[in-house]
């Protein structure tokens, strides 16, 4: 199958009774759409669709090509002026916005997020916009951590180095956070949100967990904490992102740290895959 799902590109063919768009148009691509007719559809929480589809998946051929098809709902004008580059991170933004709104996060919340790659550095950027009193960034990698300081997060802690339960109570006067939002698919990550995160605070998770997690449910209900899951985004986080764009294009850019051509796809993730690359951030395939 083609891979891929984060793209922004130039309309060169439209099919019949599409009216909004024409040829020429650059557009950012929602990859993903439900099947219109289930209860979550009706909604609009087609994220929740049990038949959706994906780009980038064997129902439907992903971005890594010259060419993708995709229906005129999903095709989104660019704001004017917006380069295609940064314009792909509209994607990974609408994932920390939609995180942000299931988190119901207030102005002056302490916030932790656990995980600071493309998902959760987008995500800062999602809490910024409520005006948080601190923000904590945790990572292993010192790039993704200066990343996150010159975003705005207060804080930037790497546990390898530093006990990040330690820091927070320092931080946080022994209360802990409001908020955590966990971006590392790990059980001891869940496990430290558990140990940060205050009474009655929130914990949302946004990494994508491939196996059942032995989480301690009793942390959850002893201290009356609330466990919220997250999946990709809607429509109105996606329309949120691309209003954000302007504001945000100088941040998302850096965000950016490599950009490669098609043919070099196949070793760029391989690369990746084996943590060759400790510097990238966010990858951007080129076309043109």
């Amino acid at each position: 199958m083609v891979t891929g799902h984060e793209a922004a590109g130039t309309i060169t063919v439209l099919g019949d009774g599409v009216q909004e768009l024409k040829v020429g148009d650059p557009v950012i691509i929602e990859p993903h759409f439900g099947c219109g007719q289930c209860t979550f559809c009706a909604s609009g929480d087609y994220n929740l669709c049990r038949t959706k589809r994906v780009l980038g998946t064997a129902q439907w051929p992903g971005s890594f090509a010259e060419y993708v098809v995709v229906p005129a709902a999903c095709a989104y004008k660019l704001p004017p002026a917006m380069p295609m580059s940064v314009a792909t991170l509209a994607e990974p933004l609408s994932v920390g916005l939609h995180a942000v709104r299931k988190a119901g996060l207030e102005p002056g919340a302490s916030v932790a997020i656990l995980g600071s790659g493309t998902i959760g550095l987008t995500l800062l950027l999602g809490v910024l916009q409520h005006e948080p009193s601190r923000v904590i960034c945790s990572d292993l990698r010192r790039g993704n951590l200066d990343a996150a300081l010159s975003l705005g997060a207060s804080h930037a802690v790497n546990p390898e180095e530093k006990d990040l339960t330690l820091e927070v109570e320092r931080i946080t006067k022994g209360l802990g956070v409001d908020v955590c939002f966990v971006a590392v698919p790990s059980d001891a990550v869940v496990g430290q949100s558990l140990r940060i995160t205050r009474p009655k605070g929130r914990i949302v998770l946004i990494a994508l967990f491939e196996a059942p997690s032995g989480v301690d449910l009793r942390e959850i209900q002893l201290r009356e904490r609330e466990l919220i899951g997250t999946l990709m985004y809607t429509r109105r986080d996606y329309l949120d992102a691309i209003r954000l764009l302007p504001s945000l294009e100088g941040s998302l850019a850096r965000l950016i740290t490599h950009r490669i051509t098609l043919s070099q796809v196949p070793d760029m993730l391989e690369r990746l895959t084996r943590f060759r690359d400790n510097d990238a951030i966010k990858v951007v395939v080129e076309l043109i």
